[in-house]
Parts: C-alpha cells; structure tokens; sequence
C-alpha cells in the first residue's frame, strides 16, 4: 500500500461586523446545524460552521490518498458439457481511497485477460471501473455518487453444431447514481437516481453467421425514495417505493414487440445490526411492470428480499440473501421475475491460511417458460509473504433453459497473487 499526503492551509475566520466565509471548500456557511462549532471540534472536523471564530489558523487538514495494486495469474481447467478447456488467465486490479475533511472517494479497476489454448489469441474477458465518493453536507446530510462501467464476453459454447455459438457478444454497461441522505431525530430519508445503458455486440454462429443482439441494447432510468425509523439503537422498520422505466432500441425477437415500460415497486420490512457481529434485513414488498404497448399484458409479483450477515469473531464471516426483482428481457423470451438466493462464508483457519465457499441459486419465471442456474465453490488463499500469497478454487456450475438441454460445468484453477 502506497499512501500520499496532500497537505491544505484552512483558514476559518469571521470578521466582526462582516459575512465574509473567507477561503476553503465551499462549506463555509451560517448553516444554523452548524452553529456552535468549537474549535477543537472545526480543526477535527475540517470545516467550521458559522458560529466558529477562530483567532489563529489550525493545523493543516491531510487529504491522504491509499493506493493499492494486484496482479494474479491463474491455470485454469474446465471440463463440461461444452467439452474440456484450458486457460492461462491475468487478473490486474488497482483501487484508490482518497478522504479528508467531509469527502471520501474510492477509485476502483480491474480486469480479466484470457489467454486459451491452441490458436486462439487473448481476449479481454471481462473490465470493471467504478468510482465513489461521498460528502457530508452537513451532520445530518450527506451526498452520494458512484459511475461504473462494465465490460464482458463470456466463453464460446464448444460445441460443433452449426448454430452453436463461436463468438459470445461483447456487453457494455454504464451506470450513474446520486442520493442524498438526511436524518431528523431518528427518521432517515435517502433519495435516490440511478440511469443505466446496456448494449450488446453481435455474436457469431460456427457457421460463420452473424447475430444481431441489439434488441436487448436498452436505456433505463429509476427514482427511489426510502424512509427509516429508528425504534431501537438496534432495530429499525423501513418502507420503500421506487419508479423506474425501460427504453429498448428493437423489439424483441419472440414477443415481436418493445418491452418499453414502466415499473412500480414498493416494499416495507425490518432492519437490525448489533453491534458487528449480526446485521440483517428483510423485506416484503409488491411489483408492477407495465408495457408501452398495449399487446402486452402487464406483469406483476411479490417480492421478497432478505439478507443476514454473522461475524462470531474476527475470523468467521456468513452471509445469506434471497432477493426477487424483474428480470429484463432476452433473445428467446421476454421480461420476467428473477428469483436468486445467495450463500458465502470465509473462515481464518491461521494467521496465513484463508478458506472461502460461496453457492448462488437462481430462478428465471418469464413468457417462454423457466430458467435455472446454479453455482457453487469453494477456495482457499494461503499467505506465503507479506505481498505473495497463493491461491486455489474448485467451481461447480450448472444452467437449465426452457426447450434447450440442461448444461454443466467443473472447473478448477491454482495459482499466485501479488499485492502491494
């Protein structure tokens, strides 16, 4: 971990008689929350409301800046349905946090090279970039943003069928959110809103023909606004609603029409964390899907949405979640429910040997009949150095689609991380 300093000069002063905030970030103000400020509490703080007078300049405010990088190399071999692969694969990463004063911004990338056997050459599998940040507006205020930009293509299918697929499409997601958080007493209201656009290249055949996938590019656009009350200094009860709208390029293939529309989703349920050993919360809440065109009927669901997090000590973590939502459409069907419960663990057996397990089941209910998938694995990371450590996985992977023959995976993969 490399850490930089960037040193800056506050100045908080209030001249009798003027309204002046002097140099600083902007936050300054006659803002009644932040009256009463001392001075101990402007130095710790970073910022000085307007009941602050200082009569000398604190000491200097440190924006300090983490940087960390990794870089993994994986053997990778995978025997299936599909046929037997090997792959050599490269795993970069690299994240920034920056904090000081009222802000904080984490920067984050990371990417996955392929490297397959025979004559193929390497491929960029999969590339993630995310920014967040943070500001507290005031105590009782606070705004949030985050970008993120994925890019993906899976494994072509091995398979010497003429329609089989050689070439999977490349997938490009961007996303924008902002919210703004505010608390009075023991409420806590969040807003919130997020826009997204996905867009699909086109796939190849064995056969050397092309597949357009354009019809599942689509732009969507969601509002949410959240309510929580504080009962105990554990327990709190939330309610929920959000407002979101779906915007495709093409109609899609099976339903012959656009899947344009809207969504209207509320939820109430309970919430609870004590101390870090127990978070947890559960939801229950109903969904409508409304479609532009009026040859399609509207879709709606119960929706159920719980998670639970459990940290005996610093050594064991579990997690279990079950979730329910609209699932966007796809080339053989249109939009549908998605159902997807979600198990993982890591212990610490030793100061340098780290176990993990994770299995993740999901249901698809949509027009064209039922989808299943199912994932499961286990790993270990054994520490050799401060900044090596070595590392082991066994993953089991299995998908079942309406009118197609169910698929199938095992893979296994060794080998070394480095990190500073």
């Amino acid at each position: 971990m490399r850490r930089l300093c960037l040193p800056a000069l506050l100045v908080c002063a209030a001249p009798a008689g003027a309204q002046s905030l002097g140099l600083g970030d902007g936050s300054l103000t006659d803002n009644p929350d932040l009256a009463g400020t001392t001075q101990a509490a402007c130095i710790a703080d970073g910022y000085c409301g307007g009941g602050a007078v200082l009569s000398q300049a604190p000491a200097e405010a440190v924006t300090a800046i983490d940087v960390e990088w990794s870089l993994g190399l994986r053997g990778s071999f995978a025997t299936g349905t599909d046929g037997e692969r090997f792959q050599a694969l490269v795993l970069p990463q690299v994240s920034a946090d920056l904090s000081g004063g009222r802000s904080q911004t984490q920067l984050e990338a990371r990417g996955e090279l392929v490297a397959p056997s025979g004559e193929e050459s390497a491929a960029l599998r999969s590339l993630q970039i995310e920014g967040t940040t943070r500001y507290d507006l005031s105590r009782d205020t606070t705004l949030s943003g985050a970008a993120r930009l994925s890019l993906g293509q899976d494994d072509p299918e091995f398979s010497n069928a003429p329609d089989a697929l050689a070439v999977e499409p490349l997938v490009a997601t961007g996303t924008l959110e902002g919210s703004v958080e505010h608390t009075i007493n023991r409420l806590t209201l969040t807003g919130t809103l997020r826009g997204e656009r996905q867009m699909y290249g086109e796939s190849e055949r064995n056969d050397g023909s092309a597949v357009d996938n354009s019809a599942l590019n689509r732009t969507s656009g969601t509002v949410a606004l959240r309510a929580s009350y504080e009962l105990t200094p554990i327990l709190s009860v939330f309610a929920q609603g959000e407002a979101g709208y779906d915007l495709y390029d093409e109609p899609a293939p099976v339903v012959l029409v656009k899947e344009d529309g809207m969504s209207h989703i509320g939820r109430v349920g309970i919430s609870g964390k004590w101390q870090d050993r127990l978070e947890a919360e559960v939801g229950l809440g109903f969904g409508v899907r409304s479609f532009d065109d009026p040859a399609r009927e509207s879709l709606s669901a119960t929706l159920y949405d719980a998670r639970v997090t459990y940290r005996p000590d610093e050594t064991l973590t579990l997690t279990a979640g079950l979730s329910t939502n609209f699932a966007p459409a796809s080339l053989d069907a249109g939009t549908g429910v998605a159902y997807e419960a979600v198990l993982e663990g890591s212990y610490r057996a030793t100061r340098t040997l780290t176990l993990r397990t994770s299995t993740s089941v999901e249901r698809i209910e949509t027009d064209a009949g039922e989808e299943r998938r199912l994932a499961t694995g286990i790993g270990a990371d054994y520490q050799l150095t401060e900044n090596t450590a070595l590392n082991a996985d066994y993953t089991y992977s299995a998908r079942r689609e309406a009118g197609q023959a169910a698929s199938h995976e095992h893979r296994v993969s060794v080998g070394v991380t480095y990190s500073r």
